[in-house]
């Protein structure tokens, strides 16, 4: 449209000008001539260019002049050269206006490909993200499949520290595992599964509340102080905890633990209940298969070892203290007058008798020392690295409190005494067999003696 103006105005102004030649002959060619030029100069260039246009033509016109050309020609000739040069300039500025038209359509190009990289980009780092977490539930849905040949919680806290420690972003992870013996829920142990701490963890304080307060909750607890879910009253957690998430591990109606986790964040939340779930299930295997081996080697009536395996371990007991060179004292005792208490009381009254004296010996022995039912009323004790001296000491011990207690049953309150016999391996005998013999022996001479006392193998008093 410049264009067009421009050669409209160019037109009109040559066409004047040559009319004011004819009329008015030479004597205001030069005139005419600069007023072309001017009005060419504004339409096409800036004013540096148009003042140089002007300039250059008005050197042109004096040099023509100069040399002898009439000023018709001189006009001709300065008119051609202006329309040439317009057109040239025309020309120019079109291009470069087809050059910008190219240069904006190839940065609309340019950012739609960029717009389309960038999406791109998201789109795949949207599913490298989502084949993450399918990922990572798949493996926690593995996990207690390699938690599954675990047998007792020791190797279970074991695979359960590298798919914990593995998986989350925390501060602590505890695991508080209830007593599988007591039928009201009870802390028995507290495992901290945090990344380079060992298994077993003392009470930070909150857990007693904890577990009173999961105990009728199947719903997870979640605490989170950013986004103003408060702890319970209840539940008093250290000031340095901000977000805390606890998993009631319930299996059927039995409550066995509380999963709890100081500093997880809430995008880990979905994967840490799915893992706790399925821990819950695996723990009550671990219970119910630990039950299970309890009844097969534990006696029913006064919870000690049964006699099996009772000697399997006495036998594996010997070979430890010969292979370290230290003593082990072997109890054989026996509940005087037995058959004239049911004689006299009832079974019934005897079973209960058993029982407590069992509980009595127990709650007088140490960690390391193994008791188990030998037979009827007798009973069978083995006492590690403990020497012939020390094992009189503590055979008094167990018969005197046997002696001192009141054994209340159905209505009935009795009195029953114990009889003991001691032998010592290796002062004794090197062999099993001979280990059990001599100590029956020295039962029966207690016995034999007068009940109610302890004779130890190789005293000649």
């Amino acid at each position: 449209m410049r264009c067009l103006i421009s050669l409209i105005i160019i037109s009109a102004i040559f066409i004047a000008a040559l009319l004011n030649i004819v009329k008015v002959g030479a004597s205001s060619p030069v005139f005419n001539i600069v007023i072309i030029l001017a009005a060419v100069s504004a339409v096409f260039f800036s004013l540096y260019e148009a003042i140089l246009v002007v300039v250059v033509c008005m050197l042109m016109v004096v040099s023509f002049l100069f040399l002898g050309s009439g000023i018709g020609n001189v006009a001709q000739t300065i008119i051609f050269l202006m329309a040439v040069t317009c057109a040239g300039v025309a020309l120019k500025r079109i291009t470069a206006k087809l050059v910008n038209v190219k240069i904006k359509v190839l940065n609309v190009i340019k950012e739609e490909y960029r717009s389309f990289y960038h999406l791109d980009k998201r789109s795949e780092n949207e599913k490298l993200h989502l084949q993450k977490a399918v990922h990572d539930i798949s493996s926690l849905y593995e996990a207690p499949k390699k938690m599954i040949s675990s047998i007792t919680l020791e190797e279970l806290m074991g695979c359960m520290k590298k798919s914990i420690v593995g998986y989350f972003a925390f501060s602590k992870c505890k695991l508080i595992i209830f007593s599988f013996k007591e039928k009201e829920p009870r802390i028995d142990k507290v495992y901290n599964i945090s990344e380079g701490k060992d298994n077993h963890d003392s009470l930070s304080g909150y857990e007693e509340a904890l577990c009173s307060l999961m105990k009728d909750k199947k719903d997870p607890l979640i605490v989170d102080k950013a986004s103003n879910m408060p702890a319970p009253n209840e539940l008093k957690l250290p000031d340095s905890v901000e977000a805390f998430t606890a998993i009631p591990l319930i299996a059927g109606n039995r409550f066995n633990g509380v999963f709890a986790i100081e500093g997880v964040q809430l995008d880990d939340m979905v994967r840490f209940l799915i893992l706790g779930h399925q821990f819950a299930i695996v723990l009550e295997r671990i219970r119910l298969y630990t039950l299970v081996q309890e009844l097969a080697i534990t006696d029913g009536l006064t919870n000690v070892f049964v006699r099996g395996y009772f000697l399997k371990r006495l036998n594996e007991e010997i070979e430890r203290a010969s292979h370290f060179a230290t003593n082990l004292s072997f109890l054989m005792l026996d509940i005087d007058h037995f058959k004239e208490c049911n004689d006299k009381f009832g079974h019934l009254v005897g079973d209960v008798a058993l029982k407590r004296i069992a509980d009595i010996l127990k709650s007088n022995l140490r960690d390391i020392d193994i008791m188990g039912r030998y037979g009827g009323e007798e009973f069978a004790i083995m006492l590690p690295e403990t020497t012939k001296e020390d094992a009189f000491v503590a055979g008094e011990r167990l018969r005197e409190a046997v002696k001192g207690a009141d054994i209340n049953a159905y209505d009935e309150n009795i009195k029953l005494t114990i009889s003991m016999g001691i032998a010592t391996f290796p002062d004794d005998t090197n062999e099993l067999s001979q280990l059990i013999d001599r100590a029956d022996q020295m039962l029966y001479k207690a016995k034999e003696a007068g009940r109610n006392r302890v004779e130890v193998y190789g005293n000649k008093k």
